[in-house]
């Protein structure tokens, strides 16, 4: 089997990690109240979503990958547009963490 690849770019835990469908990308977000997105024969980070006030504790591809959702620590539910990272959408749902998130298509 091939080597492990190491994606190293997050400052402490990584709590979520998703493939994209293509399987040329990795969506991660972590402690360091970002998500990343990662080229993954490089293991290069691409983009960088910053906005979360807590960390990203989980995340969702939307629209095969197009958009991003994702929940924190924050109490907060964003939506992401992934070709340029913006913070297109925030719900705030209250002072508790936001442990999870899903999306149906």
């Amino acid at each position: 089997p091939p080597a492990p690849r190491v994606l190293a770019g997050h400052a402490g835990d990584v709590g979520v990690a998703r493939a994209f469908p293509s399987g040329a990308a990795v969506l991660t977000g972590g402690g360091d109240m970002t998500m990343k997105v990662w080229d993954a024969s490089a293991a290069a980070p691409v983009a960088t979503f910053v906005g979360h006030r807590g960390g990203v504790l989980s995340a969702h591809l939307v629209g095969r990958g197009r958009n991003l959702m994702s929940a924190g620590r924050d109490g907060t539910l964003r939506l992401w547009e992934c070709g340029s990272s913006t913070n297109v959408h925030t719900w705030e749902l209250g002072p508790s963490a936001v442990n999870a998130c899903a999306c149906w298509e």
